[in-house]
């Protein structure tokens, strides 16, 4: 998985490159092999591909696949799979398969599914804390606070535990939800703009953590049922103020 950042320090494209080199003995009647990565969305896109006929080895043609940020949901986790078809000369079959492999008369395929890695909105070097001399592309930050605030894979899991419905006609009772759909990368993109609003301070709550209120560019969520269950743009973020671990994020 390759990076691309236009603006230091935040994800824009993941590109991807396929290829392999598949061989058996004795020859096959013929070899097809795919490659493909799964997004963090589910949608399945391949990256290689390759058929040969009375061979005994294969080279796929690389077909590759970029994600751009802008227009897809890049960050998140990402798959990478690959399947190997073997067809066996006429009048033999396959008696036994490795692992992974299945077999059926003259046919063997061969599938395995990996995680390639994750892609984070934060690419290698994360945004930088303003100071006396730093005062632009930077975030204005308590000066107790020990770290840059971030969302974990385990803030994004506590998220959806329990600030997120599956369905959004009718509000949950309790819990304000982020609408359906609401991807990580869409959560990703919301603490962003948050942690560069400028317009709402930090403040330590009662907890100990420091949170902050900012309102999105669009509605991201509904309020609980018993607080009208209506679409709303404010946003409640609370942060570690020693890791800077995200501790909780939801729509008010």
């Amino acid at each position: 998985m390759a990076y691309t950042a236009e603006t230091p320090g935040y994800l824009t494209a993941v590109n991807w490159v396929g290829g392999a080199t598949v061989a058996c003995t004795p020859a096959m009647l013929e070899i097809q092999y795919d490659q493909w990565v799964t997004d963090p969305d589910g949608v399945s896109h391949y990256i290689a591909a390759g058929d040969c006929v009375e061979c005994s080895s294969l080279a796929p043609v690389n077909t590759g696949y970029s994600c751009v940020q802008e227009a897809s949901d890049c960050s998140g986790v990402w798959l990478l799979t690959k399947e190997s078809v073997y067809v066996a000369p006429p009048g033999t079959t396959w008696t036994s398969a490795t692992s992974g492999c299945e077999i059926s008369g003259q046919t063997a395929v061969c599938q395995k599914t990996v995680t390639a890695g994750t892609a984070y909105l934060f690419n290698n070097t994360q945004p930088v804390r303003c100071t006396a001399t730093v005062t632009s592309g930077c975030v204005n930050l308590p000066s107790d606070m020990q770290a840059v605030p971030h969302l974990t894979d385990k803030s994004i899991s506590d998220i959806y535990a329990i600030h997120y419905t599956d369905d959004d006609t009718k509000a949950a009772e309790d819990k304000s939800t982020f609408l359906v759909g609401t991807t990580p990368s869409k959560l990703q993109k919301i603490f962003l703009y948050g942690l560069n609003d400028n317009t709402s301070s930090w403040l330590l709550n009662e907890d100990g953590y420091y949170q902050k209120r900012f309102v999105y560019t669009a509605y991201v969520g509904s309020t609980s049922a018993l607080n009208g269950g209506y679409l709303t743009q404010n946003i409640l973020v609370s942060v570690s103020k020693i890791s800077g671990d995200v501790i909780t994020m939801y729509p008010e």
